[in-house]
C-alpha cells in the first residue's frame, strides 16, 4: 500500500507539472501506437548463462508535447502508458527460471535536444523513466533442492519497479490544416538498467515504437 501511494504521489507530480508546461508549448500531440521489446546480455562476459526471450507486440498510448519548431529553452516531453508481454527463460549452472509476464507503467520522457528539418520533419533526442503500474508472471523457478516453486507462489516482484532509457524519435507531420496534422513516429530506446530482477540480473532492453497521432499547434512562443 505505502509503494503504491508513492507510485501515485510521483505520477500526480510529474502529470501536472507537465500540462503546467504545455501551455507554454509549441505544439501538443496525442497518439497510440505498438511496441515491442529486444532483450540482450553481455555472452561474452556470462558465457555461462542461457536465455530465451520471446516478446510479443503490445500497445501503448501518451501525449508529446512539441518544442521542435521554438527557439524557448524549455525541452519537449512527454508522458507514455506501455503494455509488455512475453516469455522469458534464464539459466545459469543448475539454476533456471521460466515464466510469461505481463506488465503495464507509465513513462515520463523529456527531450534535450528538439530539432525540425524541412518543416515538417521532427527530431528529439533525450531520456525517459519507467514506473511499473502492474505486473503478473506465470512460471516456475529451480529451487536449491532441485525442485521447482510456482512463480506465483514466490511473491517476488521481477520486473523492476524503475527503468531508464536514452530515448531517440524521429516523426512527420501530414497537415491537413494550418495548425492540425497527423503524425507517424518511430521511437528507439536504449535501456540503461535491468528489465528483470532474474539471477543473474544482467537483462537490459531495447525497445521500439511505432504510433499515430494527431498534432495541434499552439504556436504560443515563436
Amino acid at each position: 500500500m505505502q509503494q503504491t501511494t508513492f507510485f501515485l504521489k510521483i505520477i500526480s507530480i510529474f502529470i501536472l507539472t507537465f500540462f503546467c508546461t504545455a501551455g507554454l508549448g509549441q505544439g501538443i500531440a496525442s497518439y497510440v501506437g505498438a511496441n515491442n521489446s529486444y532483450f540482450y546480455f553481455n555472452e561474452s562476459k556470462y558465457s555461462d548463462v542461457s536465455t530465451i526471450y520471446i516478446p510479443m507486440v503490445e500497445g501503448c498510448m501518451g501525449v508529446f508535447v512539441d518544442q521542435s519548431k521554438t527557439k524557448a529553452k524549455i525541452p519537449s516531453f512527454s508522458i507514455q502508458y506501455d503494455g509488455s508481454e512475453g516469455f522469458i527463460y534464464v539459466q545459469s549452472g543448475s539454476e533456471h527460471t521460466e515464466a510469461f509476464y505481463e506488465k503495464t507503467s507509465l513513462a515520463f520522457g523529456v527531450y534535450l535536444i528538439s530539432k525540425n528539418f524541412w518543416k515538417n520533419f521532427n527530431y528529439h533526442a533525450g531520456a525517459e523513466i519507467a514506473l511499473l503500474l502492474e505486473e503478473r508472471f506465470e512460471g516456475r523457478r529451480r529451487n536449491d533442492s532441485g525442485g521447482y516453486d510456482s512463480i506465483s507462489e514466490l511473491n517476488d516482484a521481477f520486473n523492476n519497479p524503475f527503468n531508464y532509457f536514452l530515448k531517440n524519435q524521429i516523426s512527420y507531420d501530414f497537415y491537413v490544416t494550418e495548425r492540425i496534422a497527423f503524425r507517424l513516429h518511430y521511437a528507439f530506446l536504449f535501456g540503461l538498467n535491468n528489465e528483470f530482477e532474474i539471477e543473474p540480473d544482467i537483462t537490459k532492453s531495447l525497445k521500439h515504437f511505432l504510433c499515430v497521432g494527431l498534432k495541434y499547434d499552439l504556436n504560443m512562443i515563436k
